[in-house]
This record gives structure tokens, C-alpha cells and sequence, in this order.
């Protein structure tokens, strides 16, 4: 796996494994341990999965020459306000990835959890939290990149980084995903969501344009893309000019076709 090749962050321990049913699932289960068998931030990397799975329990293909990787935060405090971990996951992930394609690929955050490029699906992350056996609250970030292949048969269009840099292998992907998000954590921590949302808003996809939310309960909402707000949610400005703000769903820029396949 390489693993001697990763440089880890100070205060982030490595768990390397050849197969697992899902980082994820393991990163939960080192979560409930009491007591814990490390007290700062533990790396699950896996080279496949065999249970992989994104958002709504969707399932995430996950054979040899990807990334899948989970990063366990041990007492990360609120849950309300860990959430916006998933926005520090995207930059710093969007930050790694730009790394390894050329400059003029577009790299961008897709609300609420998937990094794109040039509009294709390379990249999504799956928050998990839960409360341990002494009443402390982790998270667990799941993130999966398309490094040396991707689906052939999605309802979306995808790519993987191997298509734009013939020489990255998974291991250079996690240690550039690494450094960025040992450096957005601690700006996080010490100075909270506005630094991380505006480096956000300034990459993500659809900001400013005619969008299709699709919520969970089937329903949409059409309108233009004006904003992110302090909880993370997206703000939906309507042709009425009346606003809503969206915490759950699936974003499509409108007209693209992309609502209509997905």
C-alpha cells in the first residue's frame, strides 16, 4: 500500500488496510471503543471496499486504484457545528486534487459533498457522527476519489484524476488531502466557518446560476444559486424573488440535462 511514503500530520495516527467493507464502518467502530485506542485524529485508508457507499445509502464502486480514506475526529464538540466539517473536507480535497490536474481544469465543491471536474463527479464525502461510551461526539469523514478509473455506467457524468496525470497513485492523493486538511481543521477550529466558507463559495460549481435542487422528499425547487449560509445550508433565490434555504439535496445547474438523468 505504500503506507511507509504518507507523511502524517502531527496529531493524526494512520490505520492502513488491504480490504474493508467500508473506511467508514471501521473508522465508526474505532470511534465506540472504550477506552480509545488513540486520543487525536485517526486515517483509515483502505486500498478497496467492498461495501463502499455515498449519501441516502447509495452505493460508491470501490475496486483497487482509488481513494477511500476516513478520517475519525475524536470529541469534535457540537454536532450542529461539526457538520460544517464536510465543507472543510471539500476544500481541502478540491485543494489536493487541483494539485494533480492542469491549470486549466476547472476543480470545484459541488453542495453539498461532491468535488468536481470540468463538471464531472471525481470526488464525494459522507459525514457520520455519533456519541461514544463517555459521552464525547465524533465524526467520521468518509472521502472517495476517482484516481485511477471510474464507472463506466452513472447517471452523471464522472472522470478520474488519471486522465489528466498519468503518474498519481492513490497514496500522493491522500498525503496532498492530508497536509490541505490538517491546515483547514485548525483554522476551523480556531477560528470557525467564516474563512472556510468563503474559500468555499469562491470554488464551488453553480454559484450565481439558474439551479435544480431536488430534495429528499422528491420535491424541487428552482431557482438561482445566491448563497451559503452560516449553517451551510444553500440559499435559493426563486423567480418571485422569495428565498429558501436548502439543507438537503441534489444540485443540477438548470437546463443542463442533469436533472433529468439523475
Amino acid at each position: 500500500m505504500k503506507a511507509s511514503y504518507l507523511q502524517m500530520p502531527a496529531g493524526f495516527d494512520l490505520r492502513a488496510l488491504p480490504l474493508v467493507g467500508s473506511t467508514n464502518d471501521v473508522a465508526r467502530e474505532e470511534a465506540m471503543k472504550y477506552p480509545p485506542t488513540s486520543v487525536g485524529n485517526v486515517v483509515f485508508w483502505a486500498e478497496a471496499q467492498t461495501g463502499g457507499r455515498g449519501r441516502r445509502g447509495r452505493s460508491w464502486a470501490s475496486p483497487e486504484g482509488n481513494l477511500y480514506s476516513s478520517i475519525l475526529v475524536q470529541d469534535v464538540g457540537d454536532l450542529a457545528t461539526a457538520a460544517q466539517l464536510s465543507f472543510v473536507t471539500a476544500i481541502s480535497m478540491r485543494a489536493a486534487i487541483s494539485r494533480f490536474t492542469p491549470k486549466n481544469q476547472n476543480v470545484e465543491c459541488k453542495w453539498p459533498n461532491d468535488i468536481l471536474v470540468d463538471g464531472a463527479k471525481i470526488c464525494g464525502i459522507l459525514l457520520e457522527c455519533g456519541v461514544n461510551k463517555t459521552g464525547q461526539n465524533w465524526v467520521v469523514i468518509g472521502a472517495g476519489a476517482n484516481v485511477s478509473h471510474h464507472p463506466s455506467e452513472t447517471p452523471y457524468e464522472v472522470a478520474h484524476i488519471k486522465q489528466f496525470n498519468k503518474d498519481i497513485e492513490p497514496y500522493m492523493l491522500l498525503n496532498a488531502y492530508l497536509e490541505e486538511f490538517a491546515q483547514f481543521f485548525q483554522i476551523w477550529k480556531l477560528n470557525g466557518f467564516k474563512e472556510i466558507r468563503e474559500i468555499w463559495l469562491q470554488n464551488c460549481y453553480g454559484f450565481g446560476k439558474n439551479i435544480v435542487a431536488r430534495l429528499a422528499n422528491n420535491l424541487e425547487e428552482h431557482g438561482r444559486f445566491l448563497d451559503m449560509d452560516e449553517e451551510g445550508a444553500l440559499i435559493l433565490e426563486r423567480e418571485d424573488l422569495s428565498r429558501v434555504a436548502i439543507t438537503a439535496g441534489d444540485v443540477f445547474l438548470k437546463g443542463c440535462g442533469d436533472a433529468a438523468r439523475n
